[in-house]
């Protein structure tokens, strides 16, 4: 890309060159945490509860294949989201303390 229309990108966008890769990376945590999040709201409504209880129930009985299935799916979605937030909080403690470090 040509530094012309890079200047005019970081001019449009009013943000410094340097904090473009932050952003891009805080744009797509925050995608792929939403996928989680609407997996996640897919399987409350489904089972009308909270993975929290929905686990709880699914220890203590045998299950058919089709609740083990959303299980593991809903665990997943649930650990993804914590992941990727965990990653977010690190990204943006990292961004602010390199602000204030000259």
């Amino acid at each position: 890309m040509n530094t012309t229309l890079l200047k005019k990108i970081f001019s449009g966008l009013e943000i410094p060159p340097e904090e473009i890769l932050d952003e891009a990376a805080i744009r797509m945590i925050y995608e792929k945490m939403f996928q989680f999040v609407e997996d996640i709201a897919f399987y409350e409504q489904k089972y009308q509860t909270t993975f929290g209880t929905f686990n709880s129930r699914f220890r203590h009985e045998s299950a058919p294949a089709e609740l083990i299935t959303d299980w593991i799916n809903w665990r997943f979605a649930e650990e993804g989201v914590q992941y990727w937030n965990d990653i977010l909080k690190e990204l943006v403690y990292i961004r602010n303390y390199q602000k204030m470090t000259f």
